[in-house]
């Protein structure tokens, strides 16, 4: 790829005061940038919907994306209902393209997933943080000459702002090459990533008010979930598990409920068959405030030689 296009594919923050050339609101009536009016922070706003698709939408350089690697998106949003509605629902995270030879009809839309699942309350800030893969075909301007990254809201009643919009490459400070430490990722550096959640939302939170010295000044939050089976998750290296090693599962956590709940922490095996696997490991209890859970775990047949874990 082009290497004077760097890491990011997008990085707005609509400072120009208009809306940048490669930039829409997918057919919407009013696109325009905007001002909050309390700090003054620039923001693109899509208003007078009335379809789902209708929302911000950004042309991507296709010569500039690495296929097959992690891009991370993160971005502001505001869901501000017309109609009087206290929540609404989180955006679809979608794309659509257009193929340069693909007949009558050269526009697709590739299946993608749909990012967090929860509901917002109306007129709040939120922060929205998805990891996006781009196969070979889509990074291939010989086959794509056009494509596309929108939110896709359902509640056509409601207008939609954005700000501090990104599409980068994931650092490489966030990988590891070695098995001594499975698990990666450094909330530092303003992204989840590798975590993902099944459902709600994860983003980072830069605090050190009321958190344990041990937990430092960043950690991850993780609210609006809408179901007990919702998880955070994240990929582990399955060529690293091999029979007889001890591993150890140690995080600092707190779990805000009016009631006692525990911390369940599964691994999910899948093999070349494509069955899964759920492997309990152990759980923490919750005093509702920060605790360590540690576990001790000992690596065995069912986690070795696997697709994935």
């Amino acid at each position: 790829k082009n290497e004077a296009c760097g890491s990011s594919l997008v990085d707005e923050d609509f400072s120009g005061g208009s809306v940048p050339s490669n930039w829409d609101g997918h057919f919407a009536p009013t696109t325009e940038v905007l001002s909050d009016g309390t700090n003054g922070v620039p923001y693109l706003s899509v208003r007078e919907r009335t379809m789902g698709h209708h929302g911000p939408r950004v042309s991507l350089d296709i010569d500039c994306i690495v296929p097959n690697e992690p891009y991370l998106l993160s971005l502001r949003y505001r869901l501000k209902s017309t109609i009087g509605a206290n929540t609404l629902h989180t955006p679809y995270v979608k794309m659509i393209r257009k193929d340069v030879d693909n007949g009558r009809d050269p526009w697709i839309s590739p299946t993608m997933e749909r990012g967090s699942i929860a509901d917002v309350q109306d007129g709040s800030w939120n922060v929205l943080q998805h990891t996006i893969y781009f196969p070979d075909d889509q990074a291939d301007s010989s086959i794509v000459s056009e494509l596309y990254l929108y939110l896709n809201v359902l509640d056509i009643d409601a207008d939609i702002d954005v700000d501090f919009f990104k599409l980068e490459l994931a650092p490489q400070e966030l990988f590891t090459d070695t098995c001594d430490d499975l698990l990666c990722g450094d909330l530092s550096t303003g992204f989840t990533y590798p975590w993902s959640p099944s459902g709600g939302m994860a983003y980072p939170v830069a605090s050190t008010q009321d958190v344990p010295s041990e937990v430092g000044s960043s950690f991850m939050r993780w609210e609006l979930r809408s179901s007990e089976w919702q998880s955070l998750a994240q990929d582990l290296n399955p060529g690293c598990f091999v029979e007889g090693p001890a591993y150890q599962f140690k995080s600092f956590v707190k779990i805000h409920s009016a009631v006692s709940r525990n911390l369940e922490v599964t691994l999910v095996t899948t093999d070349s068959s494509g069955a899964k696997g759920y492997i309990g490991i152990g759980s923490c209890p919750s005093s509702g405030d920060w605790m360590s859970c540690d576990i001790m775990f000992t690596s065995d047949d069912r986690f070795v030689s696997k697709e994935k874990v």
